[in-house]
């Protein structure tokens, strides 16, 4: 599994803000075509990964503890999964598997580039729009 961290502080940001943000962040960030609500509630990702479209399916468990995971349950990549950690600092890390095992040495460095661009781009846009209207 492949692995990339975002991280950025956000002290004195309410956490009901934050996952708010969290919830919208596909709106936020340029590089996501497209998110919507699948009938079972589960979240349909398109996004431009490395140049290329990527799509998955995404199901999200509860907030807990200042964290919440997501994990893929279709899509173009073998797995998908991450979590969303809120405190003074706001973290996303990221897991995935391409599926492609005897192209992985060729193929795992660009897409984990690409997956922490994704993770960073991700991290600011909510981090940016928490911060708006809060106290400091």
């Amino acid at each position: 599994m492949n692995t990339v961290v975002a991280e950025t502080p956000i002290s004195g940001v309410p956490e009901d803000r934050v996952w708010a943000a969290v919830r919208n962040v596909p709106a936020l960030a340029d590089h996501v075509l497209e998110v919507t609500t699948t009938p079972e509630g589960d979240e349909r990702w398109s996004a431009l990964l490395n140049g290329s479209q990527v799509d998955w399916v995404q199901r999200w468990s509860p907030v807990a503890d200042g964290r919440q995971d997501f994990e893929q349950v279709t899509g173009d990549l073998a797995e998908l999964r991450g979590t969303w950690t809120v405190a003074d600092t706001l973290s996303l890390r990221i897991e995935f598997h391409l599926g492609i095992d005897g192209l992985a040495p060729l193929l795992d460095p660009i897409w984990t580039q690409s997956f922490q661009a994704h993770a960073d781009a991700l991290v600011r846009a909510v981090a940016a729009t928490s911060r708006e209207g809060a106290t400091p």
